[in-house]
Order: C-alpha cells, then structure tokens, then sequence
C-alpha cells in the first residue's frame, strides 16, 4: 500500500495528462477500505468498494442528502478507475519485465518505460544523462554472463542456468552501479556531498565525514550480483586477475578511509550521531580508531574508551541538541549566525528575563541592526514561565459558540481538554491509520452491530404501525410467534448492515469471513433471545430506540471555589428505552467491547473518565414524572469471547451509591464546563493513554515550560483537582481539606 502512494505522489514521474491526480484522496482511501498489497487491491477492489458505498442509513431518508451522495460517489468512483488504469499499466508493464531474458530486452524495456514514465528522461541535465549511460551499459551483460557460464562450467562451481538475466539481476546490479557511479554535476566550488567512493581520487580544502556510525562505516560486504564469490575465485585460478572478493571487502573500505582523510588540505572533522530520531544509542564506527596516530595526546595515552570521554581537544567535541546552546556554539565556533539562530542565542542568554533582555543580549552578541520583536516574542512565549499562552493551546479568550456536548465529547474535555480542544473546537481529524492485513475495524463494526439491534427492535415495538414514544402499553408479552419475529428480523437486517462489509473481507479472506460472521450471528442471536427473556421477568417493554434527545442539564456549582452553576446543552441518542408500567424507565447502551467494569466504578465517573452511563442516567430522569430511572451496559462480541459479556455475564449497571456520588460528579460536570466557557484546554493525562492519543504530535505536554505554565495556572486548579476525585472525596470540599 505504501509503495503504490510513494509512487503516485513522487514528483519524478510524469503520469498522463488526461488524468486528474489526486495521491491523498487515493491515501485516504486505502487507509479507510483497508488495501494491503496486491494490485487487484487497487484495479478492483477499491473500485467496487466505492462503487458499493452505501450512505449512512440515517441519511439515506434524505432525498437530497441521497442525492449529493450519488453525486460524490460517481466521481469517487471515477478517480479510483483513473488510479486502477494507471496501477493495470505498471502491473502490465512488470509482467513484460519478467518475460525479458537478455541484457538487450531488459535495455530497450528500460528505456522504453523511462520515456513514458520518468520526467525529463531526454533531458541532457547531468544527472539524466548519467542514468541513461548506466542504462545502456546493460548491453555488454550477455557477454559477461555467457563468458561467466563457459568459464565454470568446466569445474563444479554452479552455472547460472541458460545464461539468462532476470529483471531481480538486472534491478541489483543497477541498484549498485547508481551507488558506485559518480554523477557529473561540474565543479564550480562550494559544497559537494559525495560518498566515500565519489570522492574518491578528489581533492578538497576541507573534509566533513558526515553519518561516522558503525552501521554505516565501513559499510557492510556483499556479493557481486553475477560474479559471486564462489565464481571469482574459478575466475582469479583462470585469469591470474586480481578479483577483489566480498570476502576481503574490509581492506578496500580502509583503503577508500585513507584516501578521503588524505583528501583534505586545511580541515578534517568526523561527525556521527549519538542517538537516533528515536533516541536509541548509536555506536561510533570503531574505524574511528585509526585517527588516533594524529589526534592530539594527553600526557598518557588514551585508550579508545578514555577518549570519547574526554573533553575537547583530546575527545569529541559535543554538538549541544538544545537549539540555543547549538546557536551558541556556531556564533562562537564561526562567528557567523542565521537571523533564527540569532534569535535563538540571544533568549538563550537572556533566560526568560523578557524581551528587552533578548534586545540587550543582541548588542553583547555584536549582532547587526536587527528589531525582530515578533521572534524575541515567540521564544518567550515558549520557553519562559510566563508569556503567550496560546502555544500551549489556550486561545485566551471564551470561545464565542455556546458549547454543544455530546456524552463522548464531555467525556473527552474531561479527559484532556487539550484533546477536546483540536477535535471539538478546531474541528482537527487526524488521518486514519494505515491499513493492516486481517483487519476489522472495531468501529465499523460496532456501527453495524448497534445498527442491526436497532432494527430488529424497531421491529418488534412498531410490526405494524407507529407506536408513540413513551406509550403505556404493557410488558412485553413473550411468546413463540415473537421469538420467530424477532429471528426472522435479525436474519433480514443481517444481510443488508453487514453485505458492504462483507463484500469487502470476503474477496480476500472468504473462510476468515465466513468463520467471523457465524460467530457474530450465533452471539446476536443468543443477545436477542436472553435480552427479550429478561425484559418479560422485568415487566419492561421496549418502548424506543436509538432515541435522540437534545436537552439541557441543571448543575450545581461551588462558589467557595469559583466554580459557577451552569446550564449545559446535551445532544445523542440511546441506544434503547424500555418501561414498566408503573413508569420505571430503563436505558440500555451496547458495547462491543473495552471493560465493562470501568464504566460504573464510581472514581471512574466521578473524575470524568467514564461519563457516558452516568450522563444517560441524568437524561432519562429528565423523561420521567419523578419515577425511577435505571441505567445499564450491554457488552456482546468477541471482546467478551469466552466467559464476559451479557450473554454469559448479564448487563453492568451503576451502583446504588449514584445518588450518594452524584452531587461529586455535577460539580465535576460544572468544573469541565467552565473550562470551555473561560477558553482554557490544558493538556493533561496519564502517559497510557497519550500514547494513543490522535493529537499527541501536536501536543507540548512533555516540553518543561509549557508543562510548568499549564499545571501552574491558578485557572486550572480546579480541573487538576477534579481529576483526583474518587469515592470517599467526591467533591472539591473534601479534595482541598474545605480550604478553597
């Protein structure tokens, strides 16, 4: 999958001009559907996908909403038959490749796709002049291996059979001469990055040996692609011709070290990193000794360890990674700084003492005229305690909308308000994951789950008519003909949810489909026959489902603690309402997976980790005349194979101490609202869950300053302590001892 976006967005092809290129929708795309490798993957299954796409069944009742669907599909569908044309073309093309037998067939092949796919391929620039010559070097091969196969077919050295070349030979060797092939750019001075075989035989005044790591120096011996070892050395007893062998590559690659660092007339300095992007150690290059003869010596020698411990001159003079001890080290090391070095040495100086301070560290720094206050202002708001916030992503202001939650939202700006931040307020959404072999995605899924339970209960409180909202019909009566209805609906609404999903796996993994679909439908079937068994000894009646409400939560506040009441705006759906008649209301959610059990512990709840059930609860109450409200989970899928979920388990409910919990969690919900409304997001979680966070590229939670300014800021008090809240300390009172 990777290969085929690095190829369609590569800048050195030219692709056909009739086609409207577009790489990231095409990313996307494969990302979404999951396209693994293979190219039917992309001449056929993404096409059908596509072709196949059907609307969410929400907005499928829309007829205009259907309508501007279709019209996006087909050009959808359009731009993946583009894609596939192209992928069919190369796919071709790689066939014709494989069938080539000879050094001729694989040159003209060669020439023939580099005219038609590569950019510039007939320019006469340096470089493309270079890579055809190396190109048409092909040509004396056919020689080279029939002289090859003659001469060892004489002893018992294998031969490469009918002498032919394959295109994987044909790839290796040009792979290796564009490595050993020196490009002719022309010599017109200043700076020329060459390798240690490009350099070889030139002179230079000075002499940087970038990368000076011992996975790169010296550099690891392989075999020629047609003269192995093994053939070489038949070839030396035959020629008495000097082969060099992979063998006794250590020789040569010393002896190319020796003619670089004698390439330098006024300078030599050896670089090689310390740790990687990732920052895992990296090892210099134990070549490294050889330089010891002519470094400089202390009064003892040193041994190899002794000297890259040492301080300059006797050891390596270590480039500082902080960017303001770097900056000052160039000023000092070449006199010369960049405007953004200039400004990164001089806040450095300054220390977080402002920006006059940066202005008065120029003047020491005898830096020219220069009154850039906007770049003194941004190190300062990054790297001092006090300063811009918003780089912390504090827009500082109240943000003007009035705030529309939904549980999961809430539940977010609980969690880290940072994340609540890029995903609900600046409406950031993060490229989808790249897509994996085997790989059913989790919310898909549950979509399709939540979807087909909807259906099959819709069916069974309306078969025939619509039935109103909250009716005061009876329990559900659970005969036989209702068991049928309900395995009759769940068959039906089972082929058309899950056929896009299906046509998607079982192309490419058919018996994996079929396996995973009769575990689901037996699971489903088991879920529907307990859950209506149940509702009957209850006395409850399904009465809804997937019910939207939009309604608005009364929370108290704390004024010893500036916490102020509030009005909050809350909008969703439950996934079912069931009824006695005496009134007692039920709120069923479906989970597919994750553990149950976090979702009712009451510290889990009350410092705003787990809000939904606790917000379903609030919401039902608000449906009823005063009668009683209950709330549950219902957990069915693989996540709960073999001995969870409500199959096996029965449902989660919240514990009867709510009502003791609940004024802790409305102060809580007052905390996380005020936040929104004063436009403060401080970061915040514990390290678990930033690993998995969308947004944590973007986040500064591990740079020091911002992490001083965020925890530090007497508007955030509040949440931080909120965030400690647990059973016997629902509340702020309890929290801070009753001191505010």
């Amino acid at each position: 999958r990777q290969d085929v976006i690095d190829l369609v967005r590569s800048a050195q092809l030219q692709w056909p001009s009739h086609l409207e290129w577009h790489p990231d929708v095409w990313d996307r795309w494969s990302r979404k559907f999951g396209v693994v490798s293979g190219h039917k993957s992309w001449t056929e299954l993404l096409p059908d996908l596509l072709k196949f796409e059907s609307t969410h069944e929400k907005a499928a009742e829309d007829p205009e909403t259907q309508e501007r669907f279709l019209e996006e599909r087909k050009k959808r569908q359009d731009s993946a038959e583009q894609l596939a044309q192209v992928i069919r073309q190369i796919h071709e093309a790689g066939l014709e490749w494989k069938k080539c037998r000879t050094a001729q067939e694989h040159r003209r092949w060669l020439n023939r796709m580099g005219a038609k796919w590569i950019r510039d391929w007939d320019s006469k620039s340096p470089h493309m002049q270079t890579i055809r010559k190396l190109v048409n070097a092909l040509e004396p091969l056919d020689q080279l291996v029939h002289a090859t196969s003659e001469a060892v077919s004489e002893d018992k050295v294998p031969a490469r059979r009918g002498a032919k070349l394959s295109h994987k030979d044909v790839l290796r060797f040009l792979e290796r001469r564009f490595r050993e092939e020196p490009i002719s750019w022309g010599d017109h001075g200043g700076v020329a990055f060459l390798d240690f075989m490009q350099a070889r035989g030139l002179v230079f005044d000075h002499v940087f040996l970038l990368g000076f790591n011992a996975d790169q120096v010296p550099r690891p011996a392989t075999e020629h692609v047609f003269l192995s070892d093994m053939v070489r050395r038949k070839l030396r007893t035959l020629t008495k011709r000097p082969l060099s062998l992979a063998s006794e590559s250590m020789g040569e690659e010393q002896l190319l070290l020796a003619q670089v660092v004698a390439s330098a007339k006024q300078h030599l300095s050896i670089n090689w990193q310390r740790a990687n992007e990732r920052g895992t150690a990296k090892a210099v290059s134990l070549q490294i000794e050889e330089f010891a003869s002519f470094l400089p010596q202390g009064e003892q020698p040193l041994s190899l360890d002794e000297r890259m411990q040492a301080p300059p001159p006797f050891g390596p003079d270590r480039v500082p990674t902080h960017p303001g001890l770097a900056a000052l080290r160039a000023e000092k090391r070449w006199g010369m700084l960049s405007e953004l070095e200039l400004a990164l040495a001089s806040s450095y100086l300054a220390k977080g003492q402002g920006a006059q301070a940066c202005a008065q560290s120029f003047a020491r720094l005898e830096a020219p005229a220069f009154t850039r206050q906007d770049q003194f202002a941004f190190v300062e708001a990054i790297e001092s305690s006090t300063g811009d916030r918003r780089y912390d992503g504090d827009p500082g202001r109240p943000i003007a909308e009035e705030p529309l939650y939904s549980a999961s939202s809430l539940q977010r700006l609980a969690k880290c308000p940072l994340q609540y931040f890029f995903r609900d307020v600046l409406h950031v959404r993060p490229l989808d994951d790249p897509a994996e072999d085997l790989r059913l995605d989790a919310r898909e899924l549950g979509t399709a789950v939540h979807l087909i339970l909807e259906r099959v209960f819709q069916d069974l409180i309306k078969p025939d008519s619509q039935m109103d909202l909250f009716s005061s019909a009876g329990p559900l009566a659970l005969t036989s003909e209702t068991s049928k209805r309900a395995e009759k609906s769940l068959e039906r609404h089972w082929n058309s949810v899950m056929e896009p999903l299906g046509n998607r796996v079982r192309k490419r993994y058919p018996v994996f489909w079929d396996a995973a679909a009769k575990t689901w439908k037996k699971e489903l079937r088991e879920f529907v026959a307990k859950d209506l068994k149940r509702l009957h000894e209850m006395g409850m009646r399904p009465e809804a489902v997937e019910a939207k409400f939009d309604t608005k939560l009364h929370v108290p506040g704390n004024p010893a603690f500036d916490v102020p009441a509030t009005t909050m705006r809350i909008r969703g759906s439950l996934d079912r309402l069931s009824r006695k008649e005496s009134g007692e209301l039920l709120v069923s959610d479906y989970k597919t997976g994750g553990n149950l059990d976090n979702w009712i512990m009451p510290k889990n709840y009350l410092n705003g980790n787990y809000l939904q059930l606790p917000i379903y609860w609030m919401v039902a109450e608000q449906m009823t005349d005063g009668a009683p409200v209950a709330s549950e989970l219902l957990g069915l899928g693989f996540s709960f194979l073999p001995d969870q979920g409500f199959v096996r388990k029965g449902a989660h409910s919240l514990p009867k101490t709510f009502s003791k919990h609940r004024p802790g969690l409305e102060e809580a919900l007052a905390v996380f609202d005020s936040l929104y409304r004063k436009g403060r997001f401080p970061f915040h979680g514990p390290a678990r869950p930033c690993n998995y966070c969308e947004f944590k590229v973007a986040c500064r939670r591990h740079h020091i300053p911002s992490k001083n300014r965020v925890e530090e800021h007497p508007e955030h008090e509040n949440y931080f302590l909120s965030t400690q809240r647990q059973s016997k300390k629902p509340t702020l009172d309890a929290l801070a001892g009753g001191k505010p």
